[in-house]
C-alpha cells in the first residue's frame, strides 16, 4: 500500500488519433495504486479510454497510453476530466 493520496497520469501521445499528450492530477485507487485504466469524455460526447501497463507508481506518476478512442461507454475505467 502507497501512502499517496494522488499520482500524476501522463497520457501519451496518439498520433493516429490526433490525441496530443496531456498531465493531469489523480486520486490513488483503494489499495493507494494507479487506476489500470483511464476514460475522459471528449468533445464528441464519447470517451478516450487510456490504459497503463503497471498500477505501480514510480516517483508519483505513472505513464499511459491510448487504449481505444471515442468508446460509447468507458466501463470499469475511472473517469477523469482534463482542467
Amino acid at each position: 500500500m502507497s501512502d499517496l493520496d494522488t499520482y500524476v497520469a501522463h497520457l501519451l501521445a496518439d498520433e493516429p488519433s490526433g490525441m496530443k499528450a496531456a498531465t493531469l492530477t489523480v486520486p490513488t485507487d483503494e489499495d493507494g495504486k494507479a487506476h489500470e485504466r483511464l476514460a475522459m469524455r471528449n468533445s464528441d460526447e464519447m470517451y478516450d479510454v487510456w490504459k497503463t501497463e503497471s498500477v505501480k507508481i514510480e516517483g508519483g506518476s505513472c505513464d499511459y497510453e491510448l487504449l481505444e478512442h471515442n468508446m460509447p461507454d468507458p466501463g470499469e475505467a475511472f473517469l477523469v476530466a482534463v482542467a
